[in-house]
This record gives C-alpha cells, sequence and structure tokens, in this order.
C-alpha cells in the first residue's frame, strides 16, 4: 500500500470533515451551557454559605489552638453551638483538668468576642442547660427553675475560670433553661448557642443581591 494511499484513507473527505466539527461545536455549546447553568447555581449558594463556613472555620481554628487536638472528649462544636460535658462546669469535685479545661473555654470565647469582626457578628451567646419536657405543667416547672439556676451556675463558674471575660464581654452571655423531649435527645451537656448578629445577614444579603437584579 502506498503513501497516497494511507493518506486518502487518514484523510477524512470534506462532507465528513464539516460534520465532525459541527459536531464538535454542538458538543462544546452543550456544554458550555451546562457549565453556565451550574455556576448560576453555584455562586448564590457559595454567597449565602461563604460568611457561614469562613464564621465556623474561625472558631473551630481557636478550639484546636486553646484546647488541642482531643479537645472532642469535653467539647465539640457543630451548627454555631458548643458543646461542653457539664462536668467542667458543674459539681464540687471536678478535677484540675476539667477546671482547666473551663479556663480554656473562657480564652475561646475571650479570643471571639476580642475580634472585631467576629464580634460584630455574634448577638449573644446562649449559656444553655437542658432539663426533660414533662406531661406534668407542675413538673415542668421545677424542673425549668432548676436548669435555669444550672445555667447561672455555669456561666458563674466560666467567670470564676477568666474574670476578664465577665469585665470585657458579660453584655454577650445569657444563661437559659433548654427544654428537650424525646429519650434520644442528649442530657449531661452544656450547650453554648452563637446566636448570629444581624450584621451576618446583611452580608449574605449582599452577596445575594446582584442575583436578584
Amino acid at each position: 500500500m502506498d503513501k497516497e494511499t494511507i493518506k486518502r484513507l487518514l484523510t477524512p473527505s470534506g462532507p465528513l470533515l464539516s460534520l465532525a466539527l459541527i459536531g464538535l461545536m454542538l458538543l462544546s455549546g452543550l456544554l458550555y451551557a451546562r457549565a453556565i447553568r451550574s455556576q448560576r447555581f453555584l455562586e448564590p449558594t457559595l454567597a449565602i454559605t461563604q460568611p457561614v463556613i469562613a464564621f465556623d472555620q474561625n472558631i473551630r481554628s481557636l478550639l484546636l489552638r486553646e484546647l488541642g487536638e482531643d479537645h472532642n472528649r469535653d467539647v465539640r462544636f457543630t451548627m454555631n453551638s458548643l458543646y461542653v460535658r457539664d462536668s467542667v462546669f458543674l459539681g464540687a469535685q471536678r478535677s484540675a483538668d476539667e477546671a482547666e479545661t473551663a479556663g480554656r473555654i473562657g480564652s475561646v470565647f475571650k479570643s471571639i468576642l476580642g475580634d472585631p469582626d467576629m464580634r460584630s457578628r455574634i448577638n449573644v451567646i446562649l449559656v444553655s442547660t437542658r432539663f426533660q419536657q414533662s406531661t406534668d405543667p407542675a413538673t415542668n416547672i421545677i424542673n425549668r427553675h432548676q436548669s435555669q439556676d444550672r445555667a447561672d451556675e455555669v456561666l458563674n463558674a466560666l467567670y470564676a475560670a477568666d474574670p476578664e471575660l465577665e469585665r470585657n464581654y458579660a453584655i454577650y452571655f445569657e444563661p437559659t433553661a433548654m427544654p428537650v423531649y424525646g429519650s434520644r435527645i442528649e442530657t449531661g451537656v452544656i450547650v453554648f448557642r452563637l446566636i448570629p448578629s444581624v450584621r451576618l445577614h446583611i452580608d449574605v444579603l449582599q452577596k445575594l443581591e446582584k442575583y436578584v437584579q
């Protein structure tokens, strides 16, 4: 087989080449359209989640710095809430390690509230102890009062562990009783719930504004 024959076999004819080019253009157009649709979906999604994710990552970094890699034994952070084993703050027989953990948690909050940007994104920090909700209203009143007293005790223990926190940032903390329903809800923990400020919501709305114009 000579070179001319091989060349004719490997080189498509004019109509075939045109069809191949048209097919590539159509495929490119389809892929581009899909990319644009994906971008239109992803951009507003990122605009919503980015400020929240950045805020979350900053707090996790502070926890890692103050409490170390093994802090999940006593403390975990999820959904803007810090969950702490109640023995860290409650009980007359707290261990030295638990008292130290309480102090480190105080340092975490002091770092959060000492940062002007992070502080502007927090409206209040609810210090909540949980009580099991009952079908008996009288029992609920007693349990709520006891839980509220425990929340006050937790906040006092936090301030005792880090007095500077109370001096500078007491207006951000609010002790409260939290009812829980059902036996599967975890008890025996203190919940520090960071309630976002209007600033965080405004940031999200500003990022979304260009997608609705």
